[in-house]
């Protein structure tokens, strides 16, 4: 069951990274700081070795901040990051990458998802991704 969400979560995120790296998007990947090094998500969408890894070490708000005038859009699951990501670049594309399987199993997941479909997110049938123009 974990891969099936895996998968899809791979397959919506590699559609969203494409498309970007084709419109010349650089594109940067900040973890969440528990995410392991060699997490198979992870080594999947940066196989060609394309992204830029950003620090886990600093929070994704700071990220938020220290980029908001450039960046473009920004591609992650249900969480508070992307809740702040709305709130601190409201003119950001935010879209959110689920998986209806990962919403159905998780009650909480539920009642998170309910909220972001209240804020105006752009959900999209889950990491954090942060798209940014090449400089």
């Amino acid at each position: 069951r974990t891969d099936r969400i895996n998968d899809a979560f791979i397959s919506i995120m590699q559609q969203q990274i494409n498309a970007l790296e084709k419109n010349g998007v650089v594109i940067a990947m900040k973890k969440h700081p528990r995410t392991l090094a060699n997490d198979p998500v992870i080594q999947k969408l940066n196989a060609d070795g394309n992204i830029i890894d950003l620090p886990t070490e600093y929070p994704a708000e700071l990220y938020y901040l220290l980029l908001s005038k450039s960046l473009k859009k920004i591609i992650g699951t249900t969480s508070t990051a992307m809740m702040t990501a709305k709130m601190l670049i409201p003119n950001v594309d935010i879209s959110v990458v689920y998986t209806q399987e990962s919403i159905r199993a998780d009650g909480v997941a539920q009642k998170s998802f309910k909220l972001f479909e209240k804020m105006f997110f752009k959900l999209h049938n889950v990491l954090l991704a942060f798209k940014m123009p090449r400089v």
